[in-house]
């Protein structure tokens, strides 16, 4: 009997966990992007009071859920509440009730978990879009910081047509959209489909601001096959397949399924085959309890938001215990190193600087800064593919860059004639990337430090910016990125340098001097050379200054170069790089100056130069250290 007992344990053991493999197998409303406030600015006050009111929008969101998918609720508990609810929910209007329903339940679930701390966040599933705030945003078109987009990895084959056809059709989408309630799907030749919507509480006004931004930001993933944008109060996508007719089940098509799952095994599982199916569902829940964000015993595991968190094993082995020959780079936060995984993928592995500790509440912060960058993605930043912890030591894994960085292709070993079509595409694609961090990522990023060693270079000489957001992954004082002044000498803003005054308008600066380094050739610090030649930015305004600024472009070039398009990058890199941080524009000014012709609106003001001092140790890298700073008065 007691055998008997115990086979009958684990039938139901079997089971239950067929029952869970299935239902997790047959998720149909992946998460396609999210984002949370910053918990340094934006946590609740207190977490009883920020948990309740929650949990009663969430309630009230699920029961006035309307025919077309759509509900508001606020919750403001207490009479003088520090921490009230705002949310919002809205259905993509291809989904039945149930369906919106369901997908409704995935994102309060997810989203949850994505930002536990933070009073204020955003996730769009494929089907629904969930937002919760700590103050009224229903309205909302346009919202600082909340703009992103995600392109897939895959080109089509025929890129000229797809990108007609990807222009023809967001136009379109907008127009059906602004005319039919906010929302319209179509398709072009049957092999190409797209969505627009705006958020019913949207005015068609800022409606349409919102889509037009949408849009630019969709046809930016042109000729990839699949893209994806999202802004305050829109969405839009488009895909190579039809998704917006992919929704098969539904809640109560799981629950007929999963309820047939004892009957049909019991009349058809025999002794031996139990056991056979048995150990397989054993085996596979068994590596699935095992991938959890604690990678010591993991291969790899994935998080609630398809973060990757790696065995510290397998980097290590990837990359031949961190050898010095795979070594790809060095900074201030860390060592890079080139790895090889199983799969046979290529990724870069940094191992950063400092000292962690391994408390919990530190670990799962840093966890959290990850899924942040993670979250922050444009074709010209570096991917993070995922991170690993193990004691002390904290790695991140990115997206590995086959013709290194632009530093090396300028100064370095790998020194070769870039031509000036080359160079302007990397002037622009810096711009862009650097535009999407301050103004349209999820969490505003500063870089702090912007330098030709910091842009990487894909296979298509296309340019990432790396590094980004590394100074949320550090406590302050304990590196270069930290709160306190950081970056590298010869790029960092007079302000910053001098006065710890940091703002966007940093980054800007340090742009420009890349820039100028692109163009000349030269690094913006060499103290090999005689004064005033020793720093490049004031070699260029005096050349500037005498109207003979064109004899600075690199003579590798010999001549090779459009002269108008000269004048005016290094006009806009002088704008960058003007003494008042207020006189330099913004980064996405920048971009629309680099790639339209628009006049400039300003001629350049004089920059406020940095005093170089020789040592023993000065060199011609521009290194930490090796430059005494003050502002020279003029």
């Amino acid at each position: 009997m007691a055998e008997v007992a115990h086979l009958s344990l684990l039938v139901i053991m079997a089971l239950f966990m067929i029952a869970v493999t299935l239902a997790a197998d047959s998720a149909i409303y992946p998460v396609a992007g999210a984002g949370c406030k910053n918990i340094q600015t934006h946590r609740y006050v207190n977490a009883t009071e920020f948990r309740k009111n929650l949990d009663a929008v969430f309630a009230s969101l699920r029961s006035t859920l309307s025919s077309d998918g759509f509900a508001i609720s606020t919750e403001d508990s207490f009479a003088v509440s520090t921490d009230p609810v705002y949310g919002l929910v809205v259905c993509q209007k291809y989904l039945t009730v149930p369906q919106c329903t369901e997908c409704f339940t995935e994102a309060a679930r997810e989203v949850k978990a994505y930002c536990p701390l933070s009073n204020g966040a955003r996730i769009l599933l494929d089907g629904c879009f969930l937002r919760y705030e700590n103050s009224s945003f229903y309205g909302e078109g346009l919202g600082a910081g909340f703009s992103s987009s995600y392109c897939s990895s895959t080109n089509d084959t025929d890129p000229q047509a797809f990108s007609q056809r990807a222009h023809t059709l967001t136009t379109q989408l907008i127009t059906n959209a602004l005319a039919n309630n906010s929302y319209a799907v179509g398709s072009i030749d049957g092999s190409l489909y797209g969505l627009a919507q705006c958020w019913p509480s949207v005015m068609s006004s800022n409606c349409q601001r919102c889509l037009k931004k949408a849009g630019n930001k969709l046809i930016s993933c042109v000729p990839q096959r699949e893209g994806r944008a999202l802004e305050a109060g829109c969405t839009m996508r488009y895909s190579n397949y039809s998704f917006f007719t992919n929704i098969q089940t539904s809640s109560s098509t799981k629950t007929k399924t999963s309820s047939k799952i004892v009957p049909v095994l019991l009349g058809s599982v025999g002794g031996t085959a139990l056991i056979a199916v048995l150990c397989l569902v054993f085996g596979r829940r068994i590596r699935h309890w095992k991938s959890c964000p604690r990678t010591d015993e993991n291969l790899v595991a994935r998080g609630n938001f398809g973060q990757v968190f790696f065995n510290y094993k397998v980097l290590r082995d990837s990359t031949g215990n961190f050898n010095s020959n795979n070594m790809l780079g060095k900074g201030g936060s860390g060592e890079v190193y080139k790895g090889r995984l199983q799969d046979g993928r290529d990724v870069a592995v940094k191992k950063l600087n400092g000292r962690h500790t391994t408390q919990a509440a530190e670990e799962f912060l840093f966890l959290t800064e990850v899924k942040l960058i993670t979250s922050v993605r444009h074709r010209n930043l570096v991917r993070l593919l995922g991170c690993c912890t193990r004691g002390h030591e904290r790695l991140l894994v990115y997206e590995f860059m086959s013709n290194n960085s632009l530093d090396k292709h300028l100064f370095g070993e790998i020194r070769n004639a870039l031509s000036w079509e080359s160079r302007f595409n990397i002037i622009v694609g810096t711009a862009r990337g650097l535009a999407y961090l301050h103004e349209d990522s999820n969490v505003p990023i500063i870089h702090r430090d912007i330098k030709c060693a910091n842009i990487l270079l894909d296979d298509r000489f296309c340019p990432k910016i790396a590094d980004f957001g590394l100074a949320r992954l550090f406590p302050e004082g304990e590196t270069h990125v930290s709160t306190k002044v950081g970056g590298t000498i010869g790029y960092t803003a007079p302000e910053y340098a001098v006065h710890g005054q940091l703002s966007e308008k940093a980054d800007v600066y340090s742009y420009g001097i890349v820039v100028l380094e692109i163009v000349t050739g030269r690094k913006c610090v060499d103290t090999r050379l005689e004064d005033p030649l020793q720093l490049l930015l004031e070699w260029v305004w005096n050349a500037f200054e005498r109207e003979q600024v064109l004899d600075i472009v690199d003579p590798t070039l010999e001549e090779q170069y459009p002269r108008e398009q000269a004048l005016r990058v290094i006009t806009i890199a002088l704008l960058c790089t003007q003494g008042s941080s207020a006189l330099r524009p913004a980064m996405s000014e920048v971009a629309s100056l680099l790639t339209n012709n628009l006049q400039i609106p300003l001629h350049p003001t004089q920059p406020a130069f940095i005093a170089v001092a020789s040592s023993s140790t000065a060199s011609s890298q521009g290194s930490r250290g090796s430059i005494s700073m003050s502002l020279l008065p003029r």
